[in-house]
């Protein structure tokens, strides 16, 4: 069937109308055993003659991503994934193999990323292609803010990047440059070389792998692949290709031609001869009606025009998001005795119910486990009763429950504030946390954890499957001068300065310094003439939005936000605060802002002017 080109049908506006397209074409695809598709294309129409505009929909971004998103669900339905391309900035044909794009981030998020955007957390895509651009002075097949924190950390993209042809383009396209940043598969036959020596190559292979596989599995690839044929059919039919060439053969060497034809000719005749019969064989007997597809009538895992991405469907973000309003007590934590890689999670509703969810690694997070209803005792603690029944116990302030995860029987320790960020375990002395020494190595995060037990331990996340892997482990001392002397599997040297440790290491695995710092009851360092820290971030899903309030001792302060990893520390608010007499402190500055002061604990809302978005911050006093 020929069906018209993506500028033709995005000139229909009628989501529907795509989404029926794709469910049409996916059909056709799975019949021919086809479940992955170089389509569509999301780009953009910058001018009328670009050489590509057959392929994309639309000059208007918003247009483009809701007719691609419809287009990628229609195909889901059958079992088709689809490469959704070219991501991104490859809006134009000529010079494509080499053209380095220049633009604002703003132009980017508003035209350029808008479509893939929208195609991502609508359309559920589980494939993305990269483009042939660079971005500045970075290949986007390269570029980890693009195919990492953006695609993935943002959007919650969750499947395989595959880059654009990589045949004769291979000097330029570096598959060991494109594994770092978040690319999954090179599309090339020959000639890459990829250099797997290093842990952190195998690593990313391991991960790419998994992304690879994730969007096979949720697909109707592995149907596709099944051969159901039976094997005496396979068997007779190589034994007729076989009686047959070499009946040719013979009837090639007894005719009128045989002083004509060499040796060589005639075999050439007979492997032709062969491979047609071995084609028609297998559309007479082999060829099957194609793979099952999905009943059209059939509810699909796929969202809906109206629906919107939910929040389990992006990954497990790394820092806990700031409290819903209706939540009482938020109690985070992880599994204790070095099994701290498995986190868990108790959330307390304000109308007396409670979750418990656990997060095994990026993409089996949020799980939950245990669920019920809460109530407070004489004494400040709490009693939870549902699936299985738990006591929060309360002490100066701070709440604490364990919790036995019943999948791995590891127990879990949580702790929390109502209304604050959770603390640090009761047997901690002082948490140091940092990365890699180097803007290079800033991937790799350490961790040493010193307990008041006098034991202490190294960590290391290398990704976000492959955190909290434990490298050292010992005992401490502490030193006359206030340092702190750990010996055991290595031994270290913790100094202090300003009421802050700070600590250098270098990671076996990789050669890479680590330099970590922290202070006494775990927390982050505080800068010298900071009075208080709030940090805190987006509500109702937007903590992608981190957002910061620095209040120094000199009776100023600032507020900054980060939008990513190259737009961090812009600053939207400064001027000066005072107390209240009732503890809570006044901001008065380019706008003005409330800080309040329960339990020990500041909390104060930001709404950010550039996107709307309302942060919420705590800090300890």
């Amino acid at each position: 069937m020929a069906y018209p080109s993506e500028a033709l049908i995005g000139a229909s506006w009628n989501q529907q109308l795509l989404e029926d397209f794709g469910h049409t074409f996916g059909a056709e695809a799975t019949a021919n055993h086809v479940v992955g598709l170089y389509a569509p294309g999301v780009n953009i129409h910058r001018t009328p003659y670009s050489g590509r505009n057959f392929e994309y929909y639309s000059e208007d971004a918003l247009l483009s991503g809701k007719l691609g998103a419809a287009m990628v669900r229609g195909y889901a339905s059958q079992g088709v994934y689809a490469y959704v391309k070219h991501f991104a900035l490859n809006d134009q044909e000529s010079n494509r193999l080499s053209i380095s794009v220049w633009s604002n981030e703003q132009a980017m998020r508003e035209l350029y990323l808008k479509a893939f955007e929208v195609v991502v957390k609508e359309g559920k895509a589980t494939a993305m292609m990269s483009s042939y651009s660079y971005l500045g002075d970075t290949w986007a097949g390269a570029s980890r803010a693009l195919l990492t924190e953006v695609l993935r950390d943002e959007w919650g993209f969750q499947g395989t990047v595959v880059t654009d042809s990589a045949m004769g383009n291979i000097s330029w396209m570096d598959i060991n440059l494109a594994l770092r940043a978040g690319g999954d598969m090179m599309l090339c036959l020959m000639g890459v070389n990829l250099d797997s020596s290093s842990n952190t190559a195998q690593q990313e292979m391991r991960r790419a792998c998994h992304n690879i596989l994730y969007t096979q599995a949720n697909s109707a690839a592995v149907a596709a692949a099944a051969d159901t044929s039976p094997y005496w059919l396979m068997l007779l039919v190589i034994l007729d290709t076989a009686v047959i060439s070499a009946a040719l053969l013979v009837f090639l060497g007894r005719t009128k031609l045989k002083e004509k034809l060499n040796i060589g000719v005639k075999i050439g005749i007979v492997v032709v001869t062969a491979a047609v019969l071995v084609l028609i064989f297998w559309a007479c007997f082999f060829r099957s009606s194609g793979v099952a597809a999905a009943d059209p009538n059939a509810s699909q895992d796929v969202p809906t025009q109206s629906e919107e991405p939910t929040q389990t469907d992006a990954p497990a973000a790394s820092e806990p998001s700031a409290q819903a309003g209706d939540v009482f007590l938020q109690m985070d934590g992880a599994g204790i005795d070095g099994n701290d890689w498995l986190k868990c999670h108790a959330t307390l509703l304000n109308d007396g119910t409670f979750t418990i969810t656990v997060d095994y690694n990026a993409e089996n997070a949020e799980i939950e486990t245990d669920s019920g209803s809460w109530t407070e005792n004489e004494d400040g603690s709490l009693a939870l009763t549902g699936t299985r029944d738990f006591t929060a116990t309360l002490a100066d302030g701070v709440y604490a429950m364990e919790v036995l995860n019943a999948e791995t029987g590891i127990t879990c320790l949580l702790t929390g504030t109502p209304g604050g960020a959770a603390q640090p375990s009761g047997d901690v002395f002082a948490q140091l946390d940092g990365t890699g020494v180097g803007e290079e190595n800033t991937w790799l995060a350490a961790h040493v954890t010193l307990c008041k037990d006098g034991t202490f331990t190294v960590t290391v996340d290398y990704n976000a499957e492959n955190a909290g892997i434990e490298t050292d482990s010992g005992t401490w001392v502490e030193n006359e001068d206030g340092s702190l002397a750990l010996t055991g599997t290595r031994d270290f040297t913790v100094t202090l300065a300003d009421g802050v440790y700070t600590m250098e290491f270098v990671n076996a695995e990789t050669s890479i310094p680590c330099a970590v710092t922290g202070t006494p009851n775990a927390g982050a360092a505080r800068a010298d003439g900071v009075f208080i820290q709030l940090d805190g971030a987006g509500i109702d899903g937007n903590d992608w939005l981190k957002c910061h309030a620095t209040l120094l001792t000199d009776g100023t302060f600032t507020i900054t936000v980060d939008y990513n990893a190259e737009n961090a520390g812009i600053e939207t608010d400064g001027g000066t605060w005072t107390e209240n007499e009732n503890g809570s402190l006044a901001l008065t500055g380019t706008r003005d802002f409330t800080v309040t002061l329960a339990d020990g604990v500041y909390t104060m809302e930001v709404t950010n002017a550039e996107t709307g978005i309302v942060c919420e911050l705590s800090g300890n006093a």
